[in-house]
C-alpha cells in the first residue's frame, strides 16, 4: 500500500469598525494505491479522495446602526477509483458530493433580531462508473424548505 495525504488552509480578514469579513479555504486531499495478490480481486486499486472546502463570512454594520450577518460556503466529497485487474479494462468511478449553502441573518439598530433573508442551499449527488451505473440528483432549498428534486440528465463524464 502506498498513501499520501495533503493539507491546505488559507484564511482572509478585513476587519475594522463597522466590518468583519473572513474568508478560509481548505483542502484535503488523499491519494491511495493497493496492489493485491492472488485470488479473483488480484489487481491495483487507485483512490483519490478530495474534500475542498470555502466558507466565507461577513459581518457588516450599516451607517444607521443596523447589521447583518451572511454566511456562505461550499463544502465538496470527491472520490475517484480506478480499479485495474488483469488483462482488461480498468474500472473506473468517480462520486461528487456537493453542497452550496448561503444566509443572511438580519438585526435592526437597537439589535432587535429580524430574522433571515436570502437562505438557500443545493445539493448536487453524482456517482458514476465504467459499467454504466449511474445516479444525478440535486436537490435545491430556499426559506429552509425543499423546493425543488431534479434528476440530472444523462451521466458522461
Amino acid at each position: 500500500m502506498n498513501q499520501t495525504i495533503d493539507f491546505l488552509s488559507k484564511q482572509e480578514f478585513k476587519v475594522n469598525t463597522t466590518t468583519d469579513i473572513q474568508n478560509a479555504q481548505q483542502s484535503s486531499t488523499v491519494d491511495s494505491r493497493v496492489t493485491t495478490h492472488g485470488g479473483h480481486d488480484a489487481g491495483v486499486v487507485e483512490k483519490h479522495f478530495s474534500y475542498p472546502l470555502a466558507i466565507d463570512y461577513s459581518f457588516i454594520v450599516n451607517s444607521d446602526g443596523s447589521f447583518y450577518q451572511t454566511v456562505t460556503s461550499d463544502q465538496q466529497d470527491l472520490v475517484r477509483e480506478v480499479r485495474s485487474a488483469g488483462d482488461g479494462p480498468a474500472l473506473v468511478s468517480n462520486e461528487r458530493n456537493e453542497v452550496n449553502g448561503t444566509d443572511t441573518l438580519n438585526w435592526d439598530a437597537s439589535g432587535n433580531f429580524l430574522g433571515p433573508t436570502g437562505s438557500k442551499t443545493t445539493q448536487t449527488y453524482r456517482l458514476h462508473d465504467a459499467r454504466g451505473y449511474c445516479f444525478d440528483r440535486r436537490l435545491t432549498a430556499e426559506a429552509q424548505k425543499l423546493i425543488s428534486v431534479t434528476d440530472g440528465p444523462v451521466c458522461d463524464d
